[in-house]
């Protein structure tokens, strides 16, 4: 397909890597349950699921995949949705998923400093090493943003238990992510919203003066 306006060649399809500590699939190996991230639910949630089916579960081999409809530009693409996962035993699987990728999710749970710290530790390494050439535009997104009302936010901010919109700003900032986002996976507001983002991302990411210009100018976004 061309954009007759910049002549940029869109392709019928596209990738795009959620990473980030604790997926589902982690579920069946560690016991720590409330540091599930949230990020497989979301996926899930952006294909119009309100649940994480079982056979998604089961039958990817550490490489779960869904598929959506999402507009880019006026257009809609058929963007699919890797949920990687985190256990060392998928390493060699989870980079076979980033050759062509359009745009990189990193995940975090608000109520999770564990899985904050670990973008920047492990997840973005990782990127850099397989995704600098070309390189893949950013997105963050700070998951269970909900976590805040339930765990009483006051407290549990002070105690470092969760995750401010500001220090996720600065990591999006430290990390040159071109967008940082936090929803809650029971807001369908804010899920609509996350697939807006990703079609502007995933547009940056056909033309790379638009992508260098966002980096300078990024939109944070909190439901």
């Amino acid at each position: 397909m061309l954009n007759a306006m910049e002549g940029i060649h869109y392709p019928s399809r596209r990738n795009v890597a959620f990473i980030g500590n604790w997926s589902i699939g982690d579920f069946f190996t560690h016991s720590n349950v409330g540091s599930l991230l949230g990020k497989t639910t979301l996926i899930s949630v952006l294909c119009g699921d309100h649940f994480v089916p079982s056979s998604y579960i089961s039958g990817q081999k550490g490489r779960g995949i869904r598929t959506t409809d999402i507009e880019v530009q006026g257009r809609l693409v058929k963007v699919d949705l890797w949920d990687t996962q985190a256990q060392e035993d998928h390493d060699c699987l989870r980079i076979l998923v980033y050759p062509g990728c359009a745009t990189v999710v990193f995940c975090f749970a608000i109520d999770s400093p564990e899985s904050f710290a670990s973008i920047q530790e492990r997840w973005m390494p990782e990127i850099l090493h397989f995704c600098s050439r070309p390189k893949v535009p950013i997105i963050l997104v700070g998951c269970k943003k909900d976590s805040r009302q339930k765990n009483g936010e006051s407290q549990a901010m002070q105690q470092g238990k969760l995750i401010t919109s500001e220090r996720g700003r600065e990591l999006a900032t430290s990390i040159h992510a071109v967008e940082y986002f936090e929803c809650a996976q029971i807001d369908m507001e804010s899920i609509h919203e996350l697939k807006e983002v990703i079609g502007r991302v995933i547009a940056m990411s056909w033309d790379p003066a638009s992508l260098e210009l966002r980096k300078g100018g990024r939109k944070c976004i909190i439901f």
